[in-house]
């Protein structure tokens, strides 16, 4: 397998039966970098070495958080391979890209049945511990929650997967980075100005729609939501923190009541594939408590949007 862990540190787990420690997205430092393909490479090494890292936790089933690192990796090399995007057209760039993508929809089909089985299901397991039509809905949630995390070990385990790493290593080592671009480009400050203001305008159109959004525009809005603070994080080491944190510290709400509502919005589905005949008094029950829940989350959405929307873009400062 493509890792990059030491044969001396699998001597010491070994050894001492250590589980691999769960590893964290690391800010990039772009001060020292002298351009945007520097800066670039200096975000997307580290979202790699990130995803590597988290990967054997997520095989071999050592806690969920490995498998939830590997995903928040994935997000965020997904916003770098954006920017290089903007930075400059390439064929295997937009080929990687739409693998990372697809492998983020596979890897996120595990999370919803997580989220479905320990969250949403939570308040009705309170109220009623011992209902049959319940635990037959669990169980049910259960099997089908397992076979997609069954799934998802087995993509970590492919040769494609492999075959991705290494088409990585390949890219970032090659061509693309030693060209010059055909366009005059700006400063990197420039650079990440117009990545952020480009997210925060798309952010911001659609937040005006709130009133009368649809699931599809709230799922439109979450998803500009993570690519801007992504984007703001892996731009941070270029602007004064104290100006990031107040303004992710607007954001976040915003993005968390956002990711509660499409919880609700993917319940609705996993509840469709559930349904039989055996099971559709419990299922209409659960689905009256996640609509009680949703109109409640809708309004903690305009609370949470006009408190972000008051909030300056700090890259203008």
């Amino acid at each position: 397998e493509v890792e990059h862990t030491s044969k001396a540190e699998y001597g010491y787990r070994l050894y001492s039966h250590a589980k691999p420690a769960v590893a964290k997205a690391v800010t990039p430092d772009l001060a020292k970098c002298p351009d945007v393909s520097g800066a670039l490479q200096a975000m997307i090494w580290p979202c790699l070495f990130h995803l590597q890292a988290n990967v054997p936790g997520a095989v071999h089933k050592l806690g969920d958080e490995y498998l939830h690192q590997v995903r928040v990796a994935l997000r965020r090399l997904r916003v770098a391979l954006g920017m290089a995007k903007t930075y400059r057209e390439d064929d295997e760039l937009a080929a990687l890209r739409e693998d990372v993508a697809e492998l983020c929809v596979k890897l996120g089909r595990p999370r919803e049945w997580d989220v479905f089985t320990t969250q949403t299901l939570a308040p009705v397991r309170e109220r009623l511990p011992e209902d049959a039509g319940l635990r037959a809905v669990l169980k049910a949630s259960e099997k089908l929650r397992e076979q997609h995390h069954a799934k998802v070990r087995e993509a970590l385990q492919s040769q494609d997967f492999q075959r991705l790493l290494l088409r990585f290593g390949v890219w970032m080592h090659g061509r693309y980075w030693r060209e010059s671009s055909s366009e005059v480009m700006p400063g990197l400050r420039q650079f990440a100005g117009n990545i952020l203001q480009r997210h925060s305008k798309r952010v911001r159109k659609l937040g005006t729609q709130i009133a009368a959004a649809d699931a599809g525009m709230l799922h439109a809005l979450r998803i500009s939501c993570k690519k801007l603070r992504y984007s703001a994080e892996l731009f941070a080491s270029l602007y004064a923190g104290r100006k990031i944190t107040r303004y992710l510290s607007a954001l976040a709400p915003l993005q968390d009541t956002l990711g509660m509502l499409n919880d609700i919005a993917v319940a609705r589905r996993l509840l469709d594939e559930l349904e039989s005949k055996e099971r559709h008094e419990m299922l209409t029950l659960i689905r009256g408590w996640i609509e009680h829940d949703y109109a409640s989350r809708i309004a903690e959405l305009h609370v949470a949007w006009k408190k972000f929307a008051a909030r300056k873009e700090f890259w203008d400062q």
